[in-house]
């Protein structure tokens, strides 16, 4: 076998394994907004195919030329996946689709523009390139390594680290190879060995997700507030004195409180924790269940009048939040204004409240 029909027959199989995720991901498009950023990452990945195929395509050139901006959106788009597939509540905004336009344009610039105004140019912009690459698979490990333990959906519990930490990581070990051999176009045994090893990596990620079973690593949406299920006299017994730890003790307020530690306080099994969070309480975050209980005492201290001057972080901190950013966007998400909205708005209920106004 010749190195173009090895060429040939591993972008075969990557694009079979890529229909194959892509089928996953299609069948789930009403259940989190991460499958429509995570299909539309599959589809770079196939425009990447076929914008660095080597081959001549005769007739059907003009294909590579217009693969190339959704192929150079794959790294945007993966860094997107992620932090939706992590966040149930992610929306990007400005800065997520800015970033995501400058690097897209940039590549785009370096392959077809800057070398025509002289190294310095194509250098500069291949460097630029690269270090985002480094910087959104860096973000997506972060992501990975941070998360790891606040999941209580099992199946999404094991699929987001196999499925992001493998991606993430290939795409490092493609980033430096690329630094070393360059974006050099032309049919080279580190081109044949870069679509093989997405090849393999194609086919052991769809391995692993028809090995979940019917697709669990996304998992449904469920209600936050009525029980998902009827719960017998153990969980019942188990509720109550989880109840206990967050209404009265108020262990919610700790610093970096994570479920394994919270499971030891209640001197139960982690599992049994998670499968009461997430089965009978509704949850399928272990964040989103204690920032709850964060943002309604928030809530408390923002509509207190006695506690006006207190500063919006230190109350952020004092219902457990680690800083000012994570609490602002809680807030916001749960109550649909910020903080210092609500607290004006609360505050001024109060003053044109009759009891308050009335003279005595």
């Amino acid at each position: 076998m010749t190195l173009a029909e090895l060429d040939i027959f591993v972008r075969g199989v990557a694009i079979g394994g890529l229909l194959v995720v892509l089928s996953a991901f299609v069948r789930e498009l009403r259940q989190t907004s991460a499958v429509g950023y995570g299909i539309a990452f599959i589809a770079s990945v196939v425009a990447y195919l076929a914008a660095s195929f080597p081959g001549d395509l005769g007739e059907f050139s003009f294909l590579r030329f217009a693969a190339f901006p959704l192929a150079a959106a794959a790294m945007p788009l993966f860094w997107m996946f992620s932090r939706a597939w992590y966040d149930d509540d992610f929306r990007p905004g400005w800065r997520e689709y800015g970033v995501a336009c400058f690097v897209v344009t940039l590549t785009i610039l370096h392959e077809f523009v800057f070398p025509g105004f002289g190294q310095f140019w194509s250098d500069a912009s291949f460097l630029i390139c690269q270090i985002s690459a480094f910087a959104f698979a860096g973000d997506a490990l972060r992501r990975v390594w941070v998360r790891r333990a606040d999941d209580l959906v099992e199946a999404r519990r094991r699929a987001r680290p196999i499925f992001v930490g493998s991606i993430a990581a290939y795409a490092f070990v493609v980033t430096i190879a690329d630094s070393i051999y360059g974006w050099t176009p032309g049919l080279r045994p580190w081109v044949v060995m870069n679509i093989a090893g997405i090849a393999l990596l194609v086919v052991l990620l769809s391995y692993e997700l028809l090995r979940i079973g019917e697709f669990g690593a996304f998992a449904r949406r469920r209600p936050t507030t009525d029980a998902a299920s009827a719960p017998d006299a153990d969980y019942t017994r188990l509720a109550a004195r989880l109840d206990l730890l967050m209404t009265q003790e108020r262990v919610y307020r700790e610093d970096g409180l994570v479920i394994a530690a919270l499971a030891q306080k209640m001197n139960v099994q982690e599992y049994r924790l998670r499968r009461l969070i997430n089965q009978h309480l509704g949850y399928r975050n272990f964040n989103a269940y204690l920032n709850g209980y964060r943002i309604e005492d928030a809530k408390r201290a923002l509509e207190d009048p006695d506690q006006r001057q207190v500063p919006i972080l230190t109350i952020a901190l004092d219902v457990g939040f680690s800083s000012l950013g994570p609490f602002n966007r809680a807030f916001k998400v749960a109550c649909g204004i910020t903080p210092s909205e609500y607290r004006r708005q609360e505050l001024r209920k109060l003053e044109a409240s009759p009891a308050l106004t009335a003279p005595q």
